[in-house]
């Protein structure tokens, strides 16, 4: 059954504190995995994580599919239309979208249905940055199962672009002026009723730090109150009720509104690849 709109709202916004705060914890794509399912309800769903500069995993998880199932499909990835499609549109892409003559009978179809998933949707992960790929997530159905509609397809790119503007926050936290230079980039793209001021601006980037209100008012030197009174006004602009929605909404702004000029290209992978090899056993290199 379809989540109401504002339940719907609801869980998202908890997706996207969850992801936000997630990566210190080092449960990143186990948090995503165990959420996704309340918003696209699926048989089985994937986490992958690219090499720089490559569509290769170096971390990967998956829910619904044993392991075997991965080494099987990385061998054939190239030839996925479905993945193909999603990753050079940089948007969501299912199985039904493809046609049947390319689809049925491939080999990526041959070996979802194999698995009982033969209908997939892939969609990319992007750095709201600096656009390179970062990964990409799958969700899967049974053949008995709904086929992908136009409001999943649109929530899934929501889900998204969550997911990459929160890997791009990890791969940062060295940068601590990204967050003020995304800000920044959202006052410029932002409608003129709902632009904050430079100071809304430094305290928005306080709460999505997780800080208190005192500890803003420490931050930026002035009071309780005045933390509380601009906070208050920045909820009124942008039409959020709490912190964690300020997060959200922050987070779910528009491609440009992430698209601050001049920003330096992250130092690091999302999550970096430990010196004995993936988190994961891996999937073995595609054979030629």
């Amino acid at each position: 059954m379809d989540l109401a709109a504002g339940e719907k709202a609801a869980k998202l916004v908890d997706l996207a504190c969850v992801l936000w705060a997630a990566p210190a914890g080092g449960r990143f794509k186990e948090a995503y995995l165990e959420r996704v399912a309340e918003l696209i309800p699926a048989r089985a769903y994937g986490f992958y994580l690219f090499r720089h500069g490559r569509l290769e995993p170096y971390d990967w998880a998956v829910v619904g599919v044993p392991g075997s199932f991965v080494r099987k499909y990385e061998r054939l990835r190239s030839r996925d239309p479905v993945f193909l499609s999603a990753v050079s549109n940089l948007r969501p892409f299912h199985s039904d979208l493809v046609p049947v003559k390319d689809w049925v009978g491939g080999p990526a179809y041959e070996l979802l249905a194999e698995y009982g998933i033969p209908r997939c949707m892939d969609c990319p992960l992007a750095s709201p940055v600096t656009g390179r790929s970062l990964g990409v997530l799958n969700i899967a159905r049974g053949q008995d199962e709904p086929r992908f509609g136009a409001d999943e397809l649109t929530l899934a790119a929501l889900i998204a672009r969550l997911t990459g503007a929160a890997l791009e926050h990890y791969a940062r936290l060295g940068q601590p002026d990204i967050l003020a230079r995304l800000l920044e980039a959202f006052r410029d793209a932002a409608p003129a009723p709902l632009v904050l001021s430079r100071r809304e601006l430094q305290v928005a980037g306080c709460v999505c730090r997780g800080l208190s209100t005192r500890e803003i008012s420490e931050v930026l030197h002035v009071s309780p109150n005045t933390v509380k009174m601009h906070l208050r006004r920045i909820f009124e602009k942008l039409g959020v009720r709490n912190r964690a929605e300020l997060t959200a909404r922050l987070l779910l702004a528009p491609p440009a509104v992430c698209s601050a000029p001049g920003v330096a290209p992250a130092g690091r992978e999302p999550f970096a690849e430990p010196s004995g090899g993936p988190r994961n056993p891996g999937p073995p290199a595609p054979s030629h």
